[in-house]
C-alpha cells in the first residue's frame, strides 16, 4: 500500500495550477527546514513546476543566499514580514522563477526574544516578467503545539497560501 501525504489533493491542485499556467516555483525556508519542499516533492510530477529551494537557518545564510537586509534581520532575529518578503524575492531571483514562497519564524516559544507562542511570517512573491516582482500574499501565522506539529502547520499554511496566490494571480 502506498503512503499519501495528508495534503495530497491540495498539492495536486497546486501542481495542476502551475502546470496549466506554465509557471515555476522556488521556496526559501527557515522555520520549516525544508518541509514545504518535501511536501511539494511528495506528489508525482513536482518537477514539472518546482525548480528548487534554499533552507537558510541563520542570519549569515539569509543574507548571503537570499539577499536579506543584514541590518533589519539582525534587529528582529531574522523573523519579520520584511524578512519573509526578502527571502521570497531572493529565492525567486536566484532560481529565476514565476513564483516564490518563504517562511521564517519560531517553532516554539523563545523567551529571550519575547516570543510566548510559536509564530511565523509567510510570503508569496510573483515575478512580473522584467526581472522584478512583488509580494502578492503575506501572512502572520500563530499557533500552539510542539515543534514538529508547529513546523508542519506552518508548511501546510504556506502550501495553502501558494495555492490561493496562483489561483488569483494574473
Amino acid at each position: 500500500m502506498s503512503e499519501t501525504h495528508p495534503l495530497t489533493d491540495t498539492l495536486q491542485r497546486l501542481r495542476q495550477r502551475f502546470v496549466d499556467r506554465r509557471e515555476t516555483l522556488a521556496v526559501a525556508e527557515s522555520v520549516t527546514s525544508g518541509m514545504i519542499q518535501s511536501m511539494i516533492g511528495s506528489v508525482s510530477g513536482a518537477s514539472d513546476y518546482f525548480v528548487g529551494g534554499v533552507v537558510a537557518y541563520n542570519l549569515q545564510q539569509k543574507v548571503r543566499q537570499l539577499g536579506v537586509s543584514h541590518d533589519h534581520a539582525a534587529q528582529v532575529n531574522c523573523v519579520s514580514q520584511q524578512v519573509a518578503a526578502e527571502m521570497a524575492r531572493g529565492v525567486g531571483g536566484r532560481f529565476d522563477v514565476s513564483f516564490a514562497a518563504a517562511t521564517t519564524g519560531y517553532a516554539e516559544p523563545d523567551p529571550l526574544f519575547g516570543v510566548a507562542t510559536p509564530m511565523a511570517y509567510l510570503a508569496v512573491w510573483k515575478n512580473n516578467g522584467n526581472g522584478e516582482g512583488e509580494v502578492i500574499r503575506s501572512e502572520k501565522w500563530t499557533g500552539q503545539g510542539g515543534r514538529t506539529e508547529t513546523r508542519t502547520a506552518i508548511a501546510t499554511k504556506a502550501i495553502e497560501l501558494l495555492l490561493e496566490a496562483i489561483e488569483v494571480a494574473r
